[in-house]
């Protein structure tokens, strides 16, 4: 009996030593092959409805939903099933006669072991006689910045209405890769209109106005021209074999987002007291506010429109005005209808504000006078000292304020000006188009280069229209002389009409900006040390800022043009850059 429960053990344990893999070895980096198909690849009067691929290794499919590229593009997705080392492709819509078909896998298929993916695999086929072979390839980018776009649907359309993008599947597509590269395959002789497409819903349509968009101008038509090769060296007796090269393999696709001419309240909120804040989706240059007891011009507001032109926070500076728990206004603003052409818009505000629980005394701490000059400590020798507070002022109290130049028992007092900031551009009830910014100052003084300076504040300094007292503010800060700064200058030739100029820091900051028409020379001075970039917009309106494009009305966005190299910038520089239109960097 011991004998016989021996065996068995032997037994299973070979039968276990035969199903295990062994240790050791090669690492598998060898992907898929295909062994079998039906029909074959690149087969010609495909009529069935099924596709049957086998490999040689079991395999599985990542992301396909994402990864499949099917050309021309089918209205429901083909059905993938795996059996073993089979793949069964199950082809849903009607196929279209007289068509050359391509299922791309990109990189979905990979080995089950170690996931070495079968890089762009093609399963090709035609509905009609013959296999479509023409090809055409370029790149897309993004239209202001020149980076490669990623993941976009580039698509051929048959000539005709410029409105096939946002009704029709295209006859052919491709999709970019890391690099923005594309090539469209299996084309048929014809003249084509190409775009492409940051497909928002993955319906192959231009039918969201946030979904970035490409054209050409100008039909393409794709075309085969032979080249010879060259002897491979001096000695090469073999006469030179010619190779085909598709063309055009050059096409260059500046993306972009439309801006279309919708002006819409955003928002309208309360979030103090005396503040009353209405969010515009674009920029706007006039606004009217009307409160049906007060006439425009008693109106106890201040505008603030300052570095954000979608943004307008209105001051109230009238106590009793601000008191009412509950403000009804209406709000009118220059917008567009249905056919883009400008009208007025006229919104109905109920503006309703509710204290916060905390005391008097923590709402008193609400106002503060700061200075961006606590956290750069330091000054341009020709810039002035900017004060800023939470709530509107009504009343400052210079003499509450010091500023000394040097240090303890040798520091003196400089004489200082005070001046009320003006905000410029924004037209509110017809009153004005300028307006004193109402929680900010610039301090000017003749500032000493390489200098230490401190300012002081006593409480009080500053008081708000509900009779707030600022708390104090005391701070060091130094002053940077012309020798601590960099001058960058541009000889600009090659540039036809109006252009702006603009030097990037880092994070991709403009930290400075000019315009320029025709061949010039720019400088710019007082740069802080660095390393910068610098391009060009082409201005072709001549509006100072970059213009994007309209599809319909066949408006490309303003091209930019980015320097050939980085800029490296130290204190007491000056460097010169010779700029000719077209050197751009690639």
């Amino acid at each position: 009996m011991k004998q016989k429960f021996a065996l068995v053990l032997i037994v299973a344990a070979c039968a276990c030593a035969r199903i295990g893999s062994p240790t050791g070895g090669p690492k598998d980096e060898e992907p898929p092959k295909v062994l079998a198909s039906v029909p074959e690849n690149f087969s010609t009067r495909f009529t069935g409805d099924r596709i049957v691929i086998t490999f040689d290794e079991y395999f599985e499919l990542k992301n396909i939903r994402q990864k499949l590229v099917v050309s021309p593009p089918m209205k429901s997705r083909p059905e993938f099933k795996i059996k073993g080392k089979t793949l069964e492709i199950k082809l849903i819509d009607t196929l279209q006669p007289d068509r050359t078909y391509a299922l791309n896998f990109g990189d979905a298929l990979v080995d089950l072991n170690e996931a070495n993916p079968l890089d762009n695999f093609q399963f090709v086929f035609s509905t009609g006689d013959t296999i479509d072979s023409l090809q055409m390839a370029g790149q897309v980018v993004q239209a202001f910045d020149g980076k490669s776009a990623t993941e976009v649907v580039v698509m051929l359309y048959p000539p005709g209405s410029d409105s096939l993008p946002m009704k029709e599947l295209p006859l052919y597509i491709s999709k970019t890769d890391k690099e923005g590269k594309f090539t469209l395959l299996n084309l048929a002789e014809g003249d084509y209109l190409l775009f492409a497409l940051k497909d928002g819903n993955n319906n192959f349509l231009f039918d969201q106005p946030t979904e970035a968009i490409a054209f050409l101008d100008t039909l393409v038509r794709p075309r085969v021209e032979l080249e010879e090769f060259a002897p491979r060296d001096s000695t090469d007796t073999l006469p030179a074999l010619p190779r085909q090269r598709f063309l055009p393999d050059d096409l260059l696709l500046r993306l972009f987002t439309e801006e279309r001419p919708t002006r819409y309240l955003a928002g309208a909120e309360r979030p103090g007291r005396d503040q009353i804040r209405l969010l515009i989706n674009q920029g706007i240059d006039s606004i009217w506010l009307d409160f049906k007891d007060i006439e425009p011009s008693d109106l106890p507001l201040i505008p603030e429109w300052y570095g954000d032109p979608d943004t307008l926070d209105f001051w109230i500076t009238d106590t009793l005005f601000g008191n009412r728990d509950t403000l009804r206004a209406t709000v009118t603003f220059p917008s567009f209808d249905s056919l883009e052409r400008p009208v007025m818009k006229t919104d109905t505000l109920r503006l309703t504000y509710r204290p916060p629980a905390r005391s008097t005394a923590a709402a008193k701490k609400s106002f503060v006078l700061s200075s961006p000059l606590e956290r750069s400590r330091s000054v341009s020798y020709d810039q002035p000292v900017i004060l800023n507070t939470t709530l509107p002022f009504a009343r400052i109290d210079t003499s509450r304020i010091t500023l000394s130049i040097g240090q303890d028992s040798v520091a003196r007092a400089v004489d200082f000006m005070l001046a009320a900031d003006t905000i410029k551009g924004l037209a509110f009830n017809n009153l004005s188009s300028i307006w004193t910014h109402p929680r900010q100052v610039r301090l000017a003084a003749s500032l000493l280069p390489d200098s230490s300076y401190t300012l002081l504040a006593l409480p009080g300094a500053f008081t708000s229209y509900r009779g707030l007292e600022s708390d104090s503010l005391r701070m060091n800060f130094t002053v940077k002389g012309p020798d601590q700064f960099a001058s960058l200058i541009f000889t600009i030739t090659g540039l036809e009409g109006a252009g702006v100029v603009e030097v990037i820091g880092a994070g991709g900051r403009v930290v400075a900006s000019q315009v320029v028409e025709g061949a010039a020379t720019v400088t710019f001075r007082m740069l802080n040390p660095g390393k910068y970039t610098a391009r060009i917009i082409l201005d072709s309106n001549r509006n100072g800022r970059w213009d994007t494009g309209r599809y319909l009305k066949g408006l490309q966005p303003e091209k930019v043009l980015i320097f050939s190299k980085d800029i490296n910038l130290k204190a007491n520089w000056e460097v010169e850059e010779p700029w000719e239109i077209g050197s751009e960097r690639k």
